[in-house]
């Protein structure tokens, strides 16, 4: 649901933890605030992400999220799969376990050098070369590592390794950046500068456009919207057909139109005023209309992007939107159907 992020982070704010909002990927912000807490305090702080870029940045500790397991007084795991792992709760302390990756540990496994390992990175893909064909990289790595001699094919993390601890101690630092064609190659030296955490060679580096988590927006008074509150403005150019009349996005994106029933706007009145159903906190309806799921999702998309946008007061997203009740209130408010026409004449 769009405005799930922003619960969240509420939630977790009022329970005390500390949040960092970034306009772009988190990457370098959340590695660079453990390696200084790691420098300071050592083995007190962890990442625990679900991104492999975290194996190779340089002096922080890092914890895959789907190697978690939480013990609850000693009990055995429960269920594998994706992400956190539960046993059944029984009485005693709970214990969080997971295995803790360094890059010097991945340097001892793989048999590769710190230097190396962002290599191996750049040759099998990282967020900043995955685009590239193998070709890029110049003769050299095409020939040596392309398969069956198609140059867009990528080499195994495996066949790189092995390729990269054969050449250990043969080239000298920046090797693979001078071989490549010049976009791979600034690419290459940008992911060498973010793994070492070098902020002076990271600023040559400016962002390509702005990552701004805010749309410009323009509130239009038109005759009948009510701008006095966010979810009254999300209600307001739903109203009107969703046509960005009352909303109006600066940036000259035009949205879909959206049609909202009475029932809709019956529901959502209903939440504003801060009714919820006895459903709240449980399953949903049984049933769900897709009208009713269409206009849920482009509601809390017009208050997202009037929460971020901040040009109306602040307002939790509990307060602008519960699934439940909405789904509840919008079923309870359907019309009857009309009766079939009598056959007496």
């Amino acid at each position: 649901p769009p405005l799930m992020v922003e619960l969240l982070a509420q939630c977790a704010e009022a329970e005390g933890v500390r949040l960092t909002r970034c306009d772009g990927e988190a990457d370098a912000e959340v590695a660079c605030e453990c390696a200084a807490a790691e420098a300071t305090r050592p083995g007190l702080c962890f990442v625990v992400a679900e991104d492999s870029d975290f194996f190779l940045f340089r002096g922080i500790r890092y914890v895959r999220f789907s190697d978690l397991l939480l013990l609850c007084g000693g009990g055995g795991g429960g269920g594998g799969g994706q992400g956190l792992r539960l046993c059944e709760r029984q009485a005693g302390p709970l214990l969080l376990l997971g295995r803790v990756w360094t890059r010097q540990l991945l340097c001892e496994a793989s048999g590769l050098s710190a230097g190396r390992l962002v290599d191996w990175a750049g040759l099998v893909g990282n967020d900043h070369t995955s685009a590239f064909q193998l070709a890029s990289f110049g003769s050299v790595v095409a020939e040596s590592l392309g398969a069956d001699g198609l140059a867009s094919a990528r080499p195994s993390a495996e066949a790189a390794r092995a390729w990269l601890a054969e050449r250990e101690g043969e080239d000298a630092p920046g090797w693979l950046e001078a071989r490549a064609e010049p976009l791979l190659a600034r690419a290459l030296r940008f992911s060498r500068a973010l793994y070492e955490l070098d902020h002076a060679t990271l600023g040559l580096f400016p962002p390509d456009h702005s990552h701004s988590r805010a749309v410009p927006l323009e509130l239009m008074p038109r005759k009948g919207a009510d701008l006095s509150s966010i979810g009254a403005a999300a209600l307001s150019e739903l109203a009107d057909g969703g046509l960005g009349r009352v909303v109006a996005r600066a940036d000259g994106r035009q949205p879909e139109p959206c049609e909202l029933l009475p029932q809709h706007r019956e529901a959502l009145k209903r939440i504003l005023r801060g009714e919820r159903s006895a459903v709240t906190g449980s399953a949903l309806p049984p049933k769900l209309c897709w009208e009713d799921v269409a206009v849920a999702q482009r509601y809390q998309a017009l208050c997202k992007l009037l929460l971020r946008a901040g040009p109306l007061p602040a307002q939790s997203p509990v307060q602008l939107f519960d699934g439940p009740s909405f789904h509840a209130f919008a079923q309870s408010h359907v019309p009857p159907p009309h009766p079939p026409p009598s056959l007496t004449p």
